[in-house]
């Protein structure tokens, strides 16, 4: 359009036969960031002769000449001399050989420098429990045209905006977060600004490594516990009501302590917090102390066979306060030998406490969780120079329910083996193949001989008597 309104100026003028010059660019108060080289000013001189001298006048100086403008034709003068940063007022004049023509003035906003910006919130390299919501900067520019932001370290950006020091109802993601601010002049200088922040509002995940829900028969405790991020760990036997101890840090994960405790049952309650101070304080486990009591000249020995050896049947000979430590399921338990006699023994099996006495000769299934399974076959094999040779094996055997006893009716005789027993004396043999019914009948006969005998032996002295009476 401009060109075109330059054709019509021209052809008027030269119906008229009158000189003019036109400025075509930059445009009348327009704005650069271009220095004396860069900027090209067209102007374009309509007039009678061919050519014509035209120079370009800076704020009211002369910079730079062309003699040999072509008539109608756009044409282009740079500065010869540094053009500092501001507005300027630029013109062309042109002399045809007779007389000067000048153009009007048109201003020029020059700005070389990038906008200085800063990040204020959120700051730099900070942890945050609640997520920021607002991105908040700085600047320094006279001429800001536009700003924009991105929430994800540059790859997408918002819709540029006017000027402002905030944008609200950002949204950052849990962890790490890379927010950056951009600005432009008018003259399309740009700058730009990041910040990197971590947003954590999760309380740490704790795992508890020791103790066990289980019954220990020593009185020293171990405290362990993990958690999955770094932070500080403490404990309390009461529920953090008066007490609360701090763990030592391994390597800001990992946290232990090692306590003396004496015989009886505890709930230690484990607390952790992230470097946010996200606490996670819901952890806890149950365990007991039973310690025995060591009876004088007792020996305290501790045997741990593998999970194989007790499972095949391990033998060990043991005095007392011996010890033999086993698994059952997931959990660890301990069989002690108490006191041994010439004839018996006393053991105690843990976790819960179990005492049983036995004889040589003894075995017993026990079920040493109270799940409704035998865990261990105990056998008591021998007993020599005050120690028990036991044989000890790892079962699976579920708890049977008690067999009803069969009533027996009041007319029906029972014959039990203690009986017949009493009956034939302990030294009488029973044949091999005679049964205790069959011997009673043999005597039954017997005696009906001699009755029958004796019957003839008193027919035979009655006969005799008669006869000698006659």
């Amino acid at each position: 359009m401009v060109f075109v309104g330059l054709v019509l100026v021209a052809v008027f003028v030269m119906a008229l036969g009158v000189d003019v010059v036109n400025l075509a660019s930059p445009a009348n108060n327009s704005w650069t960031a271009d220095d004396n080289d860069t900027i090209a000013f067209t102007f374009n001189w309509t007039g009678e002769n061919t050519t014509a001298s035209c120079e370009l006048f800076i704020n009211g100086t002369g910079i730079g000449v062309n003699a040999t403008v072509l008539n109608d034709t756009n044409t282009i003068l740079l500065a010869n001399a540094s053009i500092g940063e501001g507005t300027l007022n630029w013109s062309v004049n042109c002399t045809n050989g007779t007389e000067t023509i000048s153009s009007v003035n048109w201003t020029l906003n020059i700005d070389r420098t990038n906008p200085l910006i800063d990040t204020a919130y959120p700051v730099n390299g900070t942890f945050y429990s609640i997520a920021p919501t607002n991105f908040n900067f700085t600047y320094t520019e006279t001429n800001c045209d536009k700003v924009w932001y991105s929430n994800d370290s540059g790859v997408t950006n918002s819709t540029a905006q006017a000027c402002t020091s905030n944008f609200t109802s950002m949204v950052a993601n849990e962890t790490s977060n890379t927010w950056i601010v951009y600005m432009n002049d008018s003259a399309g200088n740009e700058n730009s600004s990041s910040v990197t922040f971590t947003v954590d509002t999760t309380a740490p995940q704790v795992t508890i490594n020791s103790p066990n829900n289980t019954t220990y028969t020593t009185a020293s405790i171990t405290l362990n516990t993990t958690i999955n991020e770094n932070g500080t760990c403490w404990y309390s036997f009461d529920a953090g009501a008066t007490t609360n101890v701090s763990m030592t840090n391994v390597d800001n994960r990992t946290f232990t302590a090692a306590l003396t405790k004496t015989n009886a049952a505890y709930v230690v309650n484990y607390y952790c917090n992230d470097t946010m101070g996200n606490l996670n304080s819901s952890e806890s486990v149950s365990f007991t102390v039973a310690v025995a009591a060591a009876s004088s000249g007792s020996t305290t020995k501790t045997y741990g066979p593998s999970e194989s050896k007790m499972s095949n049947g391990y033998k060990a000979r043991l005095g007392s306060g011996y010890r033999v430590r086993f698994s059952a399921g997931d959990e660890t338990h301990t069989f002690r030998v108490d006191s041994v006699s010439k004839t018996s023994a006393e053991i105690t099996i843990f976790s819960d406490p179990i005492v049983l006495t036995m004889d040589v000769g003894d075995s017993e299934k026990v079920d040493v969780d109270s799940d409704g399974y035998y865990d261990l076959l105990v056998y008591l094999e021998s007993i020599s120079s005050h120690k028990a040779d036991f044989v000890l094996t790892t079962i699976n055997e579920v708890i049977a329910q008690e067999a009803v006893s069969e009533v027996v009716p009041e007319d029906e005789e029972t014959v039990v083996a203690e009986d017949v027993s009493e009956e034939v004396g302990q030294g009488d043999v029973v044949g091999e193949g005679v049964t205790a019914t069959e011997e009673g009948a043999g005597d039954s006969v017997f005696w009906w001989i001699v009755g029958i005998i004796l019957l003839v032996i008193i027919l035979v002295v009655f006969v005799l008597k008669k006869s000698r009476k006659i």
